[in-house]
């Protein structure tokens, strides 16, 4: 697909991409559980995912993010936004999927620019945090690293 902008328009950052050769293929083929209730953001951020040479699979809850995790002894990583639809948050999937999987590695994303860190449901220091919209190069880093912790 091709889109065109008039001379000077800003184009948004949500369908703004990095050329494939900017970033390495870094991810090896571990697998991503991508938990976003959002289908446009999570499609885009699978998309991303997918081209740093992560596999990816995707959920819209929290809870159904918790069924996967169950389904699939072999998710690496698991990447949720924090304000989720339910009952149970990002933060809280967070819990509950580290005590089914002690140290698994997990990444926050938010559109707000800080998440709270003062309540209950605050994540854990070793949780990496992303703020949204989320270039692909801080994405790719921010996998990278928390596979690397």
């Amino acid at each position: 697909m091709t889109l065109y902008f008039k001379a000077g328009v800003a184009i948004p950052e949500e369908i703004r991409e990095e050329p494939e050769d900017t970033l390495d293929r870094q991810g090896d083929g571990a697998l991503v559980l991508l938990v976003e209730d959002d289908p446009s953001v999570r499609k885009i951020t699978a998309r991303q995912i997918q081209s740093l040479g992560y596999r990816v699979i995707q959920a819209d809850t929290a809870q159904s993010a918790l069924n996967l995790l169950e389904d699939h002894s072999d998710i690496s990583l698991v990447l949720s936004d924090v304000v989720m639809p339910g009952e149970m948050q990002g933060t809280d999937l967070v819990q509950h999927a580290r005590r089914m999987r002690p140290g698994l590695n997990c990444v926050l994303m938010s559109g707000y620019h800080q998440i709270p860190a003062a309540d209950d449901r605050a994540p854990p220091p070793s949780v990496a945090r992303l703020t949204k919209p989320i270039s692909r190069a801080d994405l790719g880093a921010s996998l990278s690293a928390a596979l690397d912790a």
